[in-house]
Parts: structure tokens; sequence; C-alpha cells
């Protein structure tokens, strides 16, 4: 167990310069966030009416949109928008990674943490408070939280872990965790989502 804990304190030791970028990393991700609810809204014919990407009144951030009488939208594309992105973003480093030659040091730590970890993060952001019963996108795209949604739910967190097992062995090569560390931060990054979105877990 000490041996293990090493490794993770190490890894995040390695790691710290993401510390750097972390406001102005999270106010990116919010405005694309935002951004890709704005598009859909743009792209059926609507026009926005507000834009927000600062946190405020216990939103991240949100987007006010109008559509003219007689449109039809769908309300769902826009809901999902974001998550649509972010599924992208998070293919894009998985293909990366299965590249033969390895990357650069800070280009596989920047990839595995801003275009695997973070997106997943913003999605689980929303998707473990909508189980809890939240009103966000997830609630307008789905509707009320069944056992089903519980179970695809947990069963993708498990799938993402295991994925992301595979890639961060991929990108990092000889700097890569074990099983036991990879665990360990699995752990500490729930809890720290947990943490940003509420308490979903108590």
């Amino acid at each position: 167990m000490f041996r293990t804990l090493r490794e993770v304190v190490g890894f995040l030791r390695w790691q710290w310069p993401h510390l750097l970028f972390a406001v102005p990393g999270a106010l990116l991700v919010t405005v694309l966030h935002e951004a890709s609810h704005a598009a859909a809204v743009v792209a059926q014919g609507g026009r926005l009416t507000g834009f927000q990407w600062l946190p405020s009144g216990g939103h991240w951030g949100r987007v006010e949109y109008a559509f003219p009488a007689g449109v039809s939208y769908s309300g769902f594309a826009i809901s999902v928008a974001p998550y649509c992105l972010w599924l992208l973003v998070t293919m894009a480093a998985c293909a990366l990674s299965l590249r033969e030659s390895p990357c650069r040091p800070w280009v596989a730590s920047a990839s595995f943490v801003w275009a695997f970890v973070v997106p997943l993060a913003d999605t689980a952001n929303t998707a473990f408070p909508y189980l809890a019963g939240a009103h966000n996108d997830f609630l307008s795209a789905f509707g009320a939280p069944s056992a089903l949604a519980w179970l695809l739910a947990i069963s993708a967190t498990m799938a993402c872990g295991l994925v992301g097992f595979v890639v961060q062995r991929r990108l990092y090569r000889d700097r890569a965790v074990s099983r036991s560390a990879y665990l360990v931060l699995c752990a500490m990054t729930l809890a720290g989502i947990a943490a940003v979105s509420g308490g979903w877990l108590l």
C-alpha cells in the first residue's frame, strides 16, 4: 500500500504544471460547453438571448435562447451538444494514444489530462447530479432518471475507467502508473467531482 501511495504522489507531482492552468482551463471548458449549446441553437434557426460563461447563480455557465414562432427544433440536440463534443475530444485522445512512436512527455500529459480526463469529468459533473435528482442538461434530454439510467451510468463509468487505464499506459509509456495506483487516482477523481458537483455521493 505504501508503494502504491508513493507512486500516486510521484505521478501527481509530475502533473503539477496543470494546476497553473486550472482556472483558465475551467473557464475554457465552460466556454466550449456553452458554445456547443449555442451552436445547436443557431444551427436550428434559434437566436441567443444570453450567454453566461462565468460561474453564477449555482451554474457554471448558461445559454438562453428563443426560436421564432412556428419553428420546430430539437431540445434534445441542444441539451446533449456539449457531451457530443466531449466524446469527439476523448476519441481524439484515444486515437493519439495508438501512435507507435511515443509522444513528448508534455504532449502525453496534456492530452490525457485535458483531452481525456477533463471532458469525462465535465460529463460526470452532469451525469451524477442528474441521477441524484438535479435539474440539468441530462434531465432535459432524458427525463427523470430510471434504474436503466443508473445501470448505464455505472457501466459507462467502469468502461471509461478501463479505457482510461489503457490510454494512460499508451500515452505515458514508462511513466504510466500501475493498476493499483490508477484505481487510487480514479477514486480521487470521483471524490473531486463529487465535491465540485455538490456531494452527489452523499
